[in-house]
């Protein structure tokens, strides 16, 4: 008979299953809101760049086409060509005769489209970078030294707006900037293609939303298991251990399993969508980085999951060990017989007459 193992190794499983679960409930609620690890994204959108294109896109929207003064006397016939020539030389003395009044008018001009266009982007709040976590989409700008100042997060799985396109399209300004145009999301050089990449970003962040949220469910079954295993010789008889040892192995292997998946579609996802909208917008002021700090958080409690199975693995090992060696000890193979023996061709005792002969 094989002995009982020593606390310490029994509470291995307890205690990395708690620590497990800990960290995916972190992983599945980074970014929820505001404050709450808002530095573990997976992926991170850069848009910074789009706010001064909008401003450009502004200014070009008020401003007016230029007056001409170029003349042509080549039609006017050859009594009235000396004449045409002699007031066409004395245009640019003219001109200059008005140009530091009509330079003043145009500086003045700009200086109103710049400030118009500075009061309408003033309340279009085209924020610096969009965070996707695995429940919410983050927005928010970047402070002078670089660090994130996250304003507001929107949740994924709610009737409020979560794509990245739809967010960028309702910070723009309402009313046109003059009577007939104002500035859309292809005017900031967002093509098409790319607004369905960053529309399809929730996608992939969703799916790996699921299988967490599966995969912590089966994490925190796999805890309250453990208790009653580290605790046994309390709570139980001997002959239930068995059936609660192969529990426990089976919900680690499906815990185990879910967080692979997840952290797979979540990892790759990221990656991949990264490179897709950085093509898209490399030349549109549009940038994607993947997060690794959340990367980690989800492969260390993966990691975690993996010493519980490897624990519940052996103790099913010995199980099976256990039961091997009380068969052999039992020395019976359901037949009342020695394991290995063979039975005789007739009972033992005298032999038959027919024997003798």
């Amino acid at each position: 008979m094989t002995r009982d193992l020593p606390l310490v190794y029994r509470l291995s499983p307890l205690l990395c299953s708690l620590v497990a679960f800990i960290l995916v409930m972190l992983a599945i609620f980074a970014g929820y809101s505001p404050g709450i690890l808002e530095g573990y994204d997976i992926l991170l959108v850069d848009t910074s760049r789009l706010r001064k294109q909008a401003v450009d896109r502004a200014v070009d929207l008020t401003s007016t086409p230029p007056r001409t003064t170029e003349t042509n006397c080549d039609g006017v016939g050859s009594l009235l060509g000396p004449l045409c020539e002699s007031m066409t030389s004395a245009l640019p003395i003219a001109s200059s005769a008005v140009a530091s009044p009509a330079d003043r008018s145009e500086d003045k001009a700009k200086d109103t489209r710049q400030g118009i266009a500075d009061s309408a982007m003033g309340n279009a709040h085209i924020r610096g970078f969009y965070t996707l976590h695995l429940l919410t989409v983050c927005e928010g700008d970047f402070a002078e030294d670089g660090s994130r100042q996250v304003s507001m997060c929107h949740r994924f799985f709610s009737n409020e707006p979560s794509k990245i396109s739809a967010l960028l399209d309702t910070n723009l300004p309402d009313e046109p900037l003059d009577s007939h145009s104002n500035i859309t999301l292809t005017d900031l050089g967002i093509s098409n293609r790319l607004a369905s990449a960053l529309d399809n970003l929730n996608t992939f962040i969703k799916a790996a939303a699921v299988l967490y949220s599966i995969g912590v469910t089966l994490t925190c079954l796999s805890f309250l298991l453990s208790i009653p295993y580290v605790f046994r010789n309390a709570v139980a008889h001997r002959r239930y251990f068995p059936p609660l040892i192969w529990a426990n192995f089976s919900v680690t292997i499906g815990a185990l399993f879910f967080l692979l998946l997840g952290g797979v579609v979540a990892s790759i996802g990221a990656v991949a969508w990264r490179d897709r909208v950085n093509d898209l917008g490399e030349d549109n002021g549009v940038s994607a980085a993947n997060g690794r700090s959340w990367v980690i958080l989800a492969w260390v409690a993966f990691t975690l999951m993996l010493v519980v199975l490897v624990s519940w693995a052996w103790e099913v090992r010995r199980v099976l060990r256990k039961r091997r060696l009380v068969r052999e000890q039992s020395g019976e193979n359901g037949q009342g017989m020695p394991m290995g023996a063979r039975r005789p061709p007739y009972p033992p005792g005298p032999l038959p007459p027919a024997a003798l002969l």
